[in-house]
């Protein structure tokens, strides 16, 4: 899953306690700043595929502007 967000405190708390309330283990996850537009890209991977209920509740957290969520 990757989110693009706007760069903000608690925006990795607030993805992350979704990921647990849904019991979705983290594998690994990256934070980058793409410029000085407070704009950072937030890549996650997941053990398993998650299910609607988790992508919508992500897509309400206010500072994700839009996510992909890739299934490789």
């Amino acid at each position: 899953m990757v989110p693009a967000k706007v760069d903000q405190p608690g925006l990795i708390g607030n993805v992350g306690s979704i990921f647990g309330d849904e019991n979705v283990n983290v594998s690994s996850m990256s934070i980058e700043r793409t410029g000085q537009q407070q704009q950072a890209m937030m890549t996650i991977e997941v053990d398993e595929p998650l299910c609607n209920d988790t992508l919508k509740r992500i897509g309400e957290v206010p500072a994700v502007e839009e996510f992909v969520f890739l299934k490789l």
